[in-house]
């Protein structure tokens, strides 16, 4: 109880109302503490940020190319187009990109191919495609009889270099993969277990016509030029598509 009162006594306000004199140099001592640690903290902060700045090489924050390119020189793998990959024949200070991957080759023109094969640095190239897809798109009757349109991968192909079959299918329905299988592929290619399951079949509207797949003829239907463009419309093609889009939405959502 003593103690309790010294320290009353010590902390009491002065006869005019103001803090007692020990209160005042209490509260001046912790505004210096802590003033003191804010400056401490600063110069280290403004120490550590100088160090960064002399021992590393960081872009200019304010422009958008020096800090991709620092991105650039500092990645180890880089998803980019075929054309886009240009950037990285001329990047400075960068590890040298050692293994190439083309995802669809087959849809690459093989004079396009030679953009990011010239990659300093590149030792093994794989090349991922299907030649008997669709091939890139060659307008000019006289490119397209140069074989202009003709990918790296179908050339190597055609040469006989070795290349290694995926031959399990996990997307299309049996009823549609026996065509192009057998037609394309010499039966080589199997239906994975996820398509050979009854459930995977799914039909939306009864009758045979919305099985897996369908081909509707439709008689009467004319082409013609679009308004503002070269390309082809069908009208009559136009109006039964969506007469079945409607009967899938009304038999979809009849339950809702």
């Amino acid at each position: 109880r003593t103690r309790e009162k010294q320290l009353q006594t010590l902390f009491r306000d002065t006869s005019d109302g103001k803090n007692s004199c020990l209160f005042q140099s209490l509260v001046s001592y912790a505004e210096d503490s802590v003033r003191s640690e804010l400056k401490q903290a600063r110069a280290q902060c403004i120490e550590k940020l100088n160090y960064l700045s002399n021992n590393f090489d960081l872009p200019d924050i304010f422009d958008k190319r020096s800090i991709e390119e620092f991105l650039l020189q500092k990645s180890k793998s880089v998803l980019c187009t075929a054309s886009s990959s240009a950037r990285l024949h001329y990047l400075q200070k960068a590890e040298p990109f050692d293994i190439l991957v083309v995802d669809e080759a087959a849809q690459l023109k093989e004079c396009e191919s030679m953009i990011p094969l010239q990659i300093p640095g590149i030792r093994l190239a794989v090349l991922i495609g299907d030649e008997y897809q669709l091939p890139a798109l060659v307008k000019s009757q006289v490119c397209y009889e140069a074989d202009f349109g003709r990918s790296l991968f179908e050339r190597l192909s055609s040469l006989g270099h070795p290349k290694h079959l995926l031959n399990v299918q996990y997307r299309m329905h049996p009823g549609i993969s026996k065509f192009p299988v057998s037609s394309f592929y010499g039966g080589q290619i199997d239906d994975g277990e996820n398509v050979l399951r009854r459930d995977y079949e799914r039909k939306h509207l009864t009758g045979p016509m919305y099985g897996s797949y369908s081909f509707i003829n439709i008689e009467g239907g004319k082409e013609s030029s679009g308004k503002h463009d070269k390309s082809l419309i069908n009208t009559i093609e136009v109006a039964a598509v969506t007469r079945i889009v409607q009967r899938l939405f009304r038999g979809t959502h009849a339950g809702t």
